[in-house]
């Protein structure tokens, strides 16, 4: 029996503090406790979105435009931001909530520069959870074709190399 040693790499120490992680892209969350009303903003970045009334126009040209409904509600609204988000965004993508009136924001890339992206409203019957997106990460790399691990007692293991951006390569180990 042999061992092929190609792409091996045997740690003695520590590469890094921390147990390994994947990459993870930021998130946000903006929560309607009711009705939004015509010309109240929501800013993700430097894009600004503005309900506007049936039929109505944005406040300013640099502005992307939410048509409230005819008969508006929480509902509607989250529907159409998300799909305004959706169609105009450069920097997230959006999922609206109907049972919750949420709408959930997740940054276009992994990693911890969309940690940096501001979230505002100027919303009566709105907010954000924070003042930014969070929880964006990069993945704990390893050159590795295989690598194992263990750190206090937990065991973790990486199958492939794993660049910064991987979204998935690490993986907790349960022994039985």
């Amino acid at each position: 029996m042999g061992l092929n040693k190609d792409g091996l790499e045997v740690f003695h120490k520590k590469w890094f503090t921390g147990t390994p992680q994947n990459a993870v892209k930021a998130t946000g969350t903006l929560t309607l406790s009711s009705t939004p009303v015509a010309t109240e903003t929501i800013t993700i970045g430097t894009e600004v979105y503005e309900a506007i009334a049936n039929g109505g126009s944005v406040s300013d040209a640099d502005y992307y435009g939410v048509e409230l409904a005819a008969t508006p509600s929480a509902d509607t609204f989250v529907v159409s931001l998300a799909d305004a988000i959706n169609t105009n965004s450069a920097l997230v993508s959006a999922v609206a909530s109907t049972p919750n009136d949420t709408v959930a924001l997740t940054y276009d890339n992994v990693g911890t520069e969309g940690n940096l992206v501001a979230t505002t409203e100027t919303m009566a019957n709105g907010a954000f959870g924070a003042a930014t997106l969070t929880g964006g990460q990069y993945a704990t790399p390893s050159k590795a074709s295989m690598a194992l691990i263990e750190i206090s007692g937990t065991k973790y293991m990486a199958l492939t190399p794993v660049s910064k951006w991987s979204t998935s390569g690490w993986y907790t180990l349960s022994l039985s």
